[in-house]
This record gives structure tokens, C-alpha cells and sequence, in this order.
């Protein structure tokens, strides 16, 4: 699972503006997050929220967090994330940093 960030065109209304830009990458961006399955299905998606949104809000905003434990408590399957994810820990979330 990972989130995607894709260049918007900057907004003429400044409150709006302020939504989607991001003060990390220092563009403006709509923020998306896809998680696919091995084959390279995707299976869950989030798309289109504001730029400022991290990939752990969208994972919550899209009940991703809830389906993939839904899904681990009834197959036992894993999710591979990167850092940018929640850092409460999750037995069906795998970091790709992860040591132990």
C-alpha cells in the first residue's frame, strides 16, 4: 500500500489553495493511496483528497486501516506499508522498515 501524490493546478481561491498544497513537497497536489494486491490488482483506493492529507489520515479517512483488519483476522494475510503509515502498531501491517 502507498500513497500517491499528483500535481494539481494551483487554486484561485486561496482557502481552497491552502488545502492542497503541500508544505513538505512545496507544490499543490490532490493526495491519493492505493493498496494492491500481489498480481498488481488494486483492491483498495482512496483518491482525490487534499494535498495536506498525510497517507495515514487517508487509510482512515477510506476505512482502509478496518478492511485490511477484517481482512488479516479472517485470512491472516499481511499489508506491506512504508514509514508515512500509522505508528500505532497493527499485527496486519508490515513496514518495509521494520527490523524485527
Amino acid at each position: 500500500m502507498d500513497g500517491v501524490k499528483l500535481y494539481l493546478q494551483q487554486a484561485g481561491d486561496v482557502k481552497i489553495q491552502e488545502h492542497f498544497y503541500n508544505g513538505w513537497k512545496y507544490y499543490h497536489y490532490v493526495t491519493n493511496l492505493f493498496m494492491f494486491t500481489p498480481d498488481g490488482m488494486i483492491r483498495l483506493m482512496v483518491v482525490n483528497l487534499p494535498g495536506d492529507t498525510h497517507d495515514s489520515t487517508a487509510a482512515n479517512y477510506g476505512f482502509i486501516y478496518k478492511k485490511l483488519e477484517d481482512f488479516f483476522k479472517k485470512y491472516g494475510d499481511n499489508c506491506v506499508i512504508d514509514s508515512a503509515f500509522s505508528l500505532i502498531r497493527r499485527p496486519y501491517l508490515l513496514k518495509s522498515s521494520r527490523t524485527d
